[in-house]
């Protein structure tokens, strides 16, 4: 059996990770202690698409470094 190796491509993934966030987010509930508690549950799912999404730019970090201008405005906002 072959290795099939397809790049990855961030904005593709980005996207992606934006539409399960949008649409699975608001369905998030969970009972604890008798209540259905509505901001933890969604804390935790957020934290966890964050860091996928912090590893795929990690992973194509070329990528993304390349699409990223460094003018004056974009360093204002990274500050």
């Amino acid at each position: 059996m072959q290795k099939i190796n397809i790049p990855l491509d961030f904005e593709k993934t980005l996207k992606f990770w934006v539409i399960v966030t949008a649409s699975i987010t608001p369905l998030i509930y969970f009972p604890i202690n008798g209540t259905l508690d509505s901001y933890f549950p969604k804390y935790i799912f957020l934290l966890v698409v964050f860091a996928l999404i912090a590893i795929t730019g990690a992973l194509c970090w070329k990528e993304v470094y390349y699409s990223i201008e460094f003018d004056t405005e974009n360093k204002l906002l990274l500050l």
